[in-house]
């Protein structure tokens, strides 16, 4: 990947279906950040708008208990439920095709 867009992290409240609209219609893989107490609901609305898309979720980076999780967002969001949530994560969506 030689192109991405960096997008910290989503708005707590308003503007955040922009936010997701802004991820869904991009040219380019989307990476920004999210917080263990919003996981899960970010990941699901997101999922309601690219369900087909591929996703890696990234828990801990560079740490001890680093954990990448990949593939379609369903799976990935299923394996983050059965795993403790702790530490920030970072999301990357695949661009649109």
């Amino acid at each position: 990947m030689d192109k991405f867009i960096f997008m910290g992290f989503p708005p707590t409240k308003r503007k955040r279906k922009k936010f997701f609209e802004k991820i869904v219609n991009s040219e380019f893989p989307v990476i920004f950040y999210e917080s263990p107490y919003r996981i899960i609901r970010t990941l699901k609305e997101l999922s309601s708008l690219i369900s087909d898309r591929e996703i890696v979720v990234c828990r801990e980076l560079t740490k001890k208990f680093e954990t990448i999780y990949r593939g379609k967002i369903e799976t990935v969001i299923k394996k983050i439920e059965k795993d403790k949530i702790k530490g920030e994560f970072v999301i990357i969506v695949e661009r649109e095709k």
